[in-house]
Protein backbone atom coordinates (compact mmCIF):
# COMPACT_ATOMS: atom_id res chain seq x y z
CA UNK A 1 0.00 0.00 0.00
CA UNK A 2 1.44 3.35 -1.26
CA UNK A 3 1.06 5.98 1.70
CA UNK A 4 2.16 9.45 0.93
CA UNK A 5 2.14 10.16 4.76
CA UNK A 6 3.48 6.98 6.16
CA UNK A 7 -0.20 6.28 7.35
CA UNK A 8 -1.29 2.06 8.08
CA UNK A 9 -4.86 1.83 7.52
CA UNK A 10 -6.59 -1.27 9.27
CA UNK A 11 -10.38 -2.06 8.18
CA UNK A 12 -12.84 -4.51 9.23
CA UNK A 13 -15.33 -6.66 7.89
CA UNK A 14 -17.27 -6.83 11.14
CA UNK A 15 -18.58 -3.21 10.82
CA UNK A 16 -17.90 0.23 8.62
CA UNK A 17 -15.12 1.42 10.12
CA UNK A 18 -11.43 2.39 9.59
CA UNK A 19 -8.64 3.09 12.40
CA UNK A 20 -5.14 4.90 11.10
CA UNK A 21 -1.86 4.58 12.30
CA UNK A 22 0.98 7.20 11.91
CA UNK A 23 4.07 5.72 10.88
CA UNK A 24 6.39 3.72 13.07
CA UNK A 25 4.88 5.31 16.50
CA UNK A 26 1.86 2.67 16.32
CA UNK A 27 -0.29 5.33 18.08
CA UNK A 28 -3.83 5.75 16.50
CA UNK A 29 -4.00 8.63 14.64
CA UNK A 30 -8.02 8.54 14.10
CA UNK A 31 -10.79 6.38 13.74
CA UNK A 32 -14.49 6.52 12.10
CA UNK A 33 -16.95 4.32 12.26
CA UNK A 34 -20.32 4.86 9.96
CA UNK A 35 -23.71 4.43 11.19
CA UNK A 36 -26.17 4.35 8.58
CA UNK A 37 -28.96 6.44 8.81
CA UNK A 38 -31.38 3.50 10.35
CA UNK A 39 -28.70 2.54 12.55
CA UNK A 40 -28.54 -0.73 11.79
CA UNK A 41 -26.57 -3.36 10.28
CA UNK A 42 -23.36 -1.74 7.97
CA UNK A 43 -20.78 -3.55 7.44
CA UNK A 44 -17.45 -3.05 5.75
CA UNK A 45 -15.78 -5.07 3.36
CA UNK A 46 -12.87 -3.20 1.43
CA UNK A 47 -11.00 -0.22 1.52
CA UNK A 48 -8.19 1.71 -0.63
CA UNK A 49 -5.53 4.27 0.07
CA UNK A 50 -4.75 6.81 -2.71
CA UNK A 51 -1.13 8.74 -2.63
CA UNK A 52 -2.53 11.81 -0.94
CA UNK A 53 -3.29 9.45 1.94
CA UNK A 54 -7.42 9.65 1.62
CA UNK A 55 -9.40 6.82 2.87
CA UNK A 56 -11.50 5.12 0.67
CA UNK A 57 -13.96 2.07 2.12
CA UNK A 58 -17.03 0.12 0.67
CA UNK A 59 -19.89 -1.94 2.21
CA UNK A 60 -23.12 -1.70 3.10
CA UNK A 61 -25.54 -0.16 5.25
CA UNK A 62 -29.07 -1.75 6.04
CA UNK A 63 -32.01 0.90 5.19
CA UNK A 64 -35.46 0.21 5.89
CA UNK A 65 -37.29 1.40 2.89
CA UNK A 66 -34.90 0.36 0.71
CA UNK A 67 -33.09 -2.72 2.35
CA UNK A 68 -29.49 -3.49 2.28
CA UNK A 69 -27.38 -0.56 0.16
CA UNK A 70 -23.84 -0.30 -1.55
CA UNK A 71 -22.15 2.92 0.50
CA UNK A 72 -18.87 4.35 -0.27
CA UNK A 73 -17.44 6.51 1.73
CA UNK A 74 -14.28 8.78 1.71
CA UNK A 75 -11.96 10.41 4.76
CA UNK A 76 -8.94 12.73 3.93
CA UNK A 77 -5.72 11.96 5.43
CA UNK A 78 -6.71 13.69 9.14
CA UNK A 79 -10.02 11.58 9.40
CA UNK A 80 -12.26 13.96 7.91
CA UNK A 81 -15.21 12.26 5.91
CA UNK A 82 -15.02 14.29 2.82
CA UNK A 83 -18.14 12.48 1.30
CA UNK A 84 -20.41 9.35 1.54
CA UNK A 85 -22.50 7.62 -1.13
CA UNK A 86 -24.87 5.04 -1.48
CA UNK A 87 -26.29 3.00 -4.01
CA UNK A 88 -29.78 0.75 -4.22
CA UNK A 89 -31.05 -0.60 -7.60
CA UNK A 90 -34.28 -0.68 -8.73
CA UNK A 91 -35.71 -3.80 -7.16
CA UNK A 92 -37.58 -3.78 -3.51
CA UNK A 93 -36.50 -3.91 0.34
CA UNK A 94 -35.78 -7.38 0.20
CA UNK A 95 -32.40 -6.84 -1.96
CA UNK A 96 -29.35 -7.16 -0.47
CA UNK A 97 -26.95 -4.82 -2.13
CA UNK A 98 -22.79 -4.63 -1.26
CA UNK A 99 -19.57 -2.94 -2.51
CA UNK A 100 -17.08 -5.88 -1.92
CA UNK A 101 -14.23 -4.25 -3.70
CA UNK A 102 -12.69 -1.12 -4.72
CA UNK A 103 -10.24 0.50 -6.37
CA UNK A 104 -8.53 3.83 -7.58
CA UNK A 105 -7.08 4.70 -10.53
CA UNK A 106 -4.18 7.32 -11.07
CA UNK A 107 -6.98 10.36 -11.98
CA UNK A 108 -8.55 9.39 -8.14
CA UNK A 109 -11.71 7.59 -9.74
CA UNK A 110 -13.34 5.42 -7.52
CA UNK A 111 -14.46 1.85 -8.73
CA UNK A 112 -16.22 -0.18 -6.97
CA UNK A 113 -17.83 -3.82 -7.47
CA UNK A 114 -20.22 -5.66 -5.63
CA UNK A 115 -23.35 -7.93 -5.46
CA UNK A 116 -27.07 -7.52 -5.51
CA UNK A 117 -29.13 -10.20 -4.11
CA UNK A 118 -33.26 -10.37 -4.13
CA UNK A 119 -34.04 -13.19 -1.81
CA UNK A 120 -34.93 -15.82 -4.59
CA UNK A 121 -31.67 -17.48 -5.13
CA UNK A 122 -30.88 -15.05 -8.09
CA UNK A 123 -27.30 -12.89 -7.35
CA UNK A 124 -26.06 -10.21 -9.67
CA UNK A 125 -22.83 -8.77 -10.32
Amino acid sequence: MKTKNKTRIIATALALFSLAYAGNSQSLKWDKIVNGSQNSTDKGYAVAVDDSANVYMTGYEQNSSTGFDIVVVKYNSSGTQKWLRTYSGSLSSTVVERGNCIALDVNHNVFVAGTAYNGANNIDY
